[in-house]
């Protein structure tokens, strides 16, 4: 099988890459199993790892055969690494093909008829990878010298891992935890990953901690090893200062499910913020910081405040349905004690909603929105339930249950195309169940496109919290601008045209999603960027870009103020209307444009303190705030050289702002008020 003494070890989380890089991080899991595994074995070894799957054919078309190949497998790479095993298994039938990864199952049944339908790979890793991965290589190595090598370790019961052996699995323990994480030698400090540091189109990415006690029915991480471990401080601390000093990238993600649990992650959080003071480094930062919230936790978010959001995702907040998917309910003194100490510091804060999640009817929704959006959040996501694989939303019992039907959409920018070789990744989106018909699904669809805009985005904030102070809700705004299309055409071609795109972009099954790309994909040769609005995640640029870049009047604004003057039942409407539409002008000039001038600072003059009415939370009316004469506030970016750079990015596409919106949170998007 060898050509050498060492074993020829290849390493991958293949991406797609037909437009761009649709994973765009250093594959740092494959890099923790390829650190470790050379610890081990060191001159027994040789280890190549990758990004993209050409290189790795290539090297192989070169004549270095693999003798065993790792294949990380994710929700956004599935059909890809399938057929990666499947492209090198029939090249090299004695290589042996691992796969591990975020979307191998738990269950024996699932693995077992996984591996009936793709016999090209030999074994599958639940968990973490590095000790189970570990131990197939020792055995390759004492058994290489066998002809039936591959199957001589298939008959070995193995901690963590999974195989086939006939008909039936062998297994040794279901997990093969490292519960100490510092026997795994960095994979940044130890050289290992350096050729992705160099790749400027790649995101460095860090963790600093393992495992989530959380069994969240619509997510995977929980369904692994619950038990917290952490990396020491000195290993984070040394690694953010080695990423700063070798990467092209001024970039930087955090792996971790609950930043801020553990109170290791203050220390982290201290000096992330020390050298984005210091060095401007990371410019960017993108984290999941924790799901419970405590004094450590709202410190952190001070800490962070120039580079993040103070995050509080609910995903409904309908008691049966947070019981249906094994989420705790966060009190409501809870949740009002970290905004207050959020506007005291002036910190963004943020939350997420799932909409057509188990037993959520589209009123029940409506009212969880509109009790979210009365906490005065700076930014609402909304996003539609995905059918994750391994999620427990996605197995049949659920499905049964909740009567879920589903279609499939292509991954933003997922397609590979070289040679022979066509693969795919598809979204599974729940589009009804028993409790939302398709059609109130597609309701769902246009209030998600109005949230995306003006409440995740911000773009409208203002005007709608002012809304609230006269008790009229945000579902009030929105049903009233959707029940009148002819008044308000701007906002309803926007969001039904978002509707429309989106559903015309959904197909029954994979195969049919297939057969249409796979059909399109010469016309998407000759014009790749056609593929960037076919996805989910991007689908919705054109509109903002419409709306708020390329329209300097911002007339949408005008539909919105129109809107709430017409829902207005007080007996003041002069000055109610005075200021709305003083609120409008602000709401215009709050707005970042990216394909304009970047102005650092911009003045705006007001007879009312809008600044202390923001920091109140913009619970009382703003006419309570009227200052004896005009005032002149100053309206900044939050974090100016975040938002420098990601604009400079954005230059390669400035039709639809794609890196504006990829490399910003939404709070940078706008600016905030100042004194002086």
């Amino acid at each position: 099988m060898r050509h050498n003494s060492k074993l020829n070890i290849y390493l991958i989380e293949p991406a797609n890459d037909f437009v761009e890089i649709n994973i765009k991080t250093i594959p740092l899991g494959i890099g923790y199993v390829g650190a470790y595994c050379k610890q081990q074995f060191n001159d027994d070894v040789n280890i190549s790892v990758f990004r993209l799957l050409k290189p790795l054919l290539n090297k192989i078309e070169d004549g270095e055969q693999p003798d065993i190949v790792g294949i990380g497998c994710y929700d956004w790479n599935y059909n890809l690494s399938r057929k990666a095993a499947a492209l090198i298994k029939e090249r090299f039938p004695r290589c042996m093909i691992v796969l591990g990864g975020a979307s191998i199952e738990y269950d024996q049944e699932s693995n077992r008829g996984f591996l009936q339908e793709n016999p090209f790979i030999d074994f599958l890793i639940f968990g973490d990878g590095e000790l189970a991965f570990s131990t197939i290589v020792q055995l390759m190595i004492k058994y290489h010298d066998k002809a039936d090598c591959i199957n001589i370790v298939k008959s070995m019961p193995i901690d963590g891992v999974r195989t086939l052996n006939g008909k039936g699995i062998v297994m040794g323990e279901p997990f093969n935890t490292v519960e100490d994480l510092s026997v795994i030698p960095s994979p940044y400090l130890s050289g290992f990953l350096d050729q992705f540091l160099n790749d400027s189109q790649l995101m460095p990415i860090v963790q600093s901690i393992r495992g989530c006690p959380f069994k969240c029915g619509f997510c995977v991480s929980g369904r692994q090893s619950s038990k917290f471990r952490n990396f020491s401080f000195e290993r984070m601390k040394a690694e953010i200062d080695y990423i700063r000093c070798h990467s092209t990238s001024k970039s930087l993600r955090f792996a971790d499910d609950n930043f801020g649990i553990l109170s290791s992650d203050l220390e982290v959080a201290k000096y992330l913020r020390y050298s984005h003071d210091i060095y401007k480094y990371p410019a960017v930062l993108k984290l999941l910081t924790s799901k419970v919230t405590n004094d450590r936790t709202r410190q952190i978010a001070k800490l962070l405040e120039p580079l993040c959001l103070m995050y509080l995702s609910f995903q409904t907040l309908t008691p049966s349905v947070l019981k249906n998917i094994r989420r705790s309910e966060i009190s409501d003194s809870e949740i009002r004690k970290n905004l207050d100490f959020a506007r005291r510091n002036g910190i963004a804060t943020g939350s997420a909603l799932i909409f057509c999640l188990p037993g959520e009817s589209l009123k029940s929704f409506k009212e969880t929105l509109d009790k979210t959006f009365e906490y005065r959040f700076d930014s609402i996501a909304l996003g539609v339930l995905w059918l994750l694989k391994g999620s427990e939303v996605a197995t049949d019992k659920m499905r049964e249950q909740y009567q879920y039907r589903s279609k499939f959409m292509l991954s933003e920018n997922a397609i590979t195309y070289f040679n022979s070789l066509f693969s795919l990744e598809a979204e599974e989106i729940a589009i009804s169940s028993k409790d939302i018909p398709f059609e109130d699904w597609k309701t769902g669809l246009q209030y998600r496109c109005f949230v995306d805009m003006m409440v995740y985005n911000g773009y409208a904030k203002e005007l709608l919290y002012h809304c609230l102070t006269f008790g009229i809700k945000l579902t009030d705004v929105i049903q009233e601008l959707f029940d009148n299309p002819e008044k308000y055409p701007i906002i309803n071609e926007a969001c039904i045209g978002y509707r429309d795109t989106y559903l015309g972009l959904m197909f029954d099954t994979e195969e049919d999603l297939h057969k249409y790309v796979k059909n399109k994909i010469d016309e998407m040769r000759e014009n790749k960027e056609s593929i960037e609005l076919i996805g989910q995640d991007r689908m919705s640029y054109p509109f903002l870009t419409r709306l708020f870049f390329d329209d300097p009047g911002c007339e949408v604004f005008e539909e919105i103020a129109d809107c709430i003057l017409d829902l207005y039942k007080g007996n003041q409407s002069v000055l109610f209307s005075e200021l709305t539409q003083h609120l409008k002008d602000l709401t215009i000039k709050l707005i970042v444009n990216p394909k304009t001038q970047y102005e650092d600072e911009i003045e705006f003059e007001s007879k009312y303190d809008i600044k202390k009415w923001i920091e109140d939370g913009c619970i009382n009316q703003l006419w309570d705030y009227s200052l004896d004469k005009p005032k002149i506030f100053f309206l900044r970016s939050r974090g100016s050289d975040t938002v420098k750079y990601a604009i400079k990015l954005n230059e390669k596409n400035k039709v639809n702002c794609f890196y504006f919106f990829r490399y910003l949170n939404s709070s940078h998007r706008r600016r905030v008020i100042y004194e002086n």
